[in-house]
């Protein structure tokens, strides 16, 4: 049989072989076609010098093929011996048609073997490898549907670390330690519900993320338990978790006909123990949602009883008060109470006894009192006014509208006014104060000392007074030492130390590259 007639043949064989490949992956015939141009360019790149680029094309009508070189017409080829292949010379191209000019894209053919002899093996494996990739892509376009939703999946591999799960018996997915619920005990072969939250194609490993610790899946288990949720009557507003061990929504219906606690949680309990059992036990706490702070605030402190409340709309907190018998109620275990309640509501929570309370409010009171007299010059009554009407700072001042200030009755518009420029005078005035205060201790402390993170003139000040102007010197103090001279939080003074001594760290790295 001649060569010619063997080839027809097996390129008639070819488009057979690509029409029951595309009917079995369900693939359309133009990606087979695309998978297997890019499979013999890859294969018979190889057998040339390293930087040539090949083109493939497959006749769709008869199977045949044509294999191409790409190449830019220039008319200075470069010296570099792999970049050298990707040109050709002006003079070259003109003996292949005498229209070809300087920075053209030509084609140039190159004798092909048979498809057959050329590396059928490695164009074998490399098919299989760009079709497990269509695959996947297609795998991940169906469970892009299911983003942001929950999905079953059974556990391959599972260890405290990360979860490695299969879902819809096609597509890999991993839990991360962060994403896994603390204590939770899964084996390998369970089936499990977990949250969709990010798909990445890109990934040489598992494309897509699950989460069981997130709000969301919270929030989305019991859409799937109350017919409400679905129906779009009941919503959860917010949700704040420990997962595995205590979570707290808010809950609103559009029909007031319609409990939100009383649906959400079930004939006899029914539908949040269905939910806290997908959470291994995760105690759940319900409560109305409110459009007053306060309201909203009272309600998440819940079992905890609060005596008043104190509001800070400028800095977003709120100082609560309790009785000293349910203080430990009110805070947690380990501040769980307090701290899922300040997430719920994303307030700022300070919680005290009624005794401290009214310590700290007139300690307030009076540093208020004496800021509003000195940096302001307003007399005493109306600074106390303002204190009333729970104004504490200048900043607040500077910040409120005229219509503001004259809800208050003793206040027209033009004492409102008055008081709104005398407060940001005061913010100008001080800024002006710091940036000189700065200026003149940058003479007598360590460069890059006053710009540490968290550092202010305030604070620089009375370092300095107590003989800490270096880095050095801040870093080597205690927390107790540092908030003992700046009265700052343990939390913003270990911070301050920790920056002071970040270039201890980065002179030990330099050390150890050296």
């Amino acid at each position: 049989m001649s060569q010619a007639k063997e080839t027809n043949i097996f390129n008639q064989q070819v488009l057979i072989a690509i029409e029951a490949l595309s009917a079995e992956k369900k693939i359309s015939s133009e990606r087979v076609f695309n998978a297997i141009e890019e499979a013999i360019s890859a294969v018979v790149t190889k057998r040339l010098p390293e930087g040539t680029e090949i083109q493939t094309t497959i006749n769709k009508e008869d199977g045949s093929y044509e294999i191409h070189q790409i190449l830019e017409v220039t008319d200075q080829l470069p010296d570099d011996p792999i970049d050298v292949h990707k040109y050709i010379h002006i003079d070259d191209a003109q003996t292949l048609s005498k229209n070809h000019t300087t920075g053209d894209s030509i084609k140039k053919s190159i004798e092909s073997e048979a498809l057959t002899r050329i590396g059928a093996h490695q164009a074998k494996q490399l098919l299989n490898r760009i079709f497990r990739q269509i695959e996947r892509e297609k795998n991940l376009d169906k469970l892009s549907h299911n983003l942001n939703q929950i999905v079953n999946a059974e556990v391959i591999r599972a260890s405290r670390k990360e979860i490695l799960v299969e879902i819809n018996d096609t597509e890999k997915g991993i839990i991360k330690e962060k994403d896994i619920i603390p204590n939770e005990i899964i084996r390998p072969g369970e089936r499990i519900r977990a949250y969709l939250y990010k798909i990445d194609p890109d990934t040489k490993g598992p494309a897509c993320y699950l989460s069981r610790s997130c709000n969301e899946f919270l929030v989305e288990l019991f859409k799937m338990e109350v017919p409400e949720m679905t129906d779009g009557i009941i919503t959860i507003k917010s949700a704040a978790r420990e997962p595995g061990v205590r979570a707290k929504i808010a809950v609103n219906s559009v029909d007031k006909r319609v409990d939100a606690i009383g649906a959400t949680i079930g004939m006899r309990g029914a539908r949040v123990q269905e939910v806290s059992k997908e959470l291994n036990g995760e105690r759940i706490d319900i409560i109305n949602w409110s459009d007053r702070p306060e309201e909203m605030v009272e309600a998440a402190m819940s079992p905890a009883t609060i005596s008043s409340i104190e509001i800070d709309t400028y800095h977003q907190s709120m100082q609560l008060a309790v009785k000293e018998e349910n203080l430990a109620q009110a805070i947690g275990r380990n501040g769980q109470n307090i701290r899922l309640a300040s997430q719920l509501t994303g307030w700022n929570l300070n919680i005290m006894t009624e005794e401290e309370a009214l310590e700290n409010n007139k300690k307030i009171d009076a540093v208020a009192l004496e800021e509003f007299m000195e940096k302001m010059d307003i007399d005493q009554q109306i600074a106390n006014i303002l204190i009333r009407e729970k104004i504490h700072s200048i900043e607040m001042i500077a910040n409120s509208a005229v219509h503001t200030l004259t809800a208050i009755p003793e206040f027209s518009d033009d004492i409102a006014e008055e008081i709104i420029n005398r407060a940001q005078l005061s913010l100008i005035s001080d800024t002006i104060s710091e940036n000189q205060e700065l200026e003149e201790m940058s003479k007598t402390v360590e460069k890059d000392f006053l710009t540490l993170p968290g550092m202010t003139p305030q604070i620089a000040k009375k370092l300095i007074d107590t003989g800490v102007k270096t880095k050095d010197d801040l870093a080597e103090l205690s927390t107790e030492e540092i908030t003992n001279i700046t009265n700052l939080s343990d939390d913003a003074g270990g911070q301050l130390i920790m920056a002071a001594r970040a270039h201890w760290f980065q002179d030990d790295q330099n050390e150890e590259l050296s």
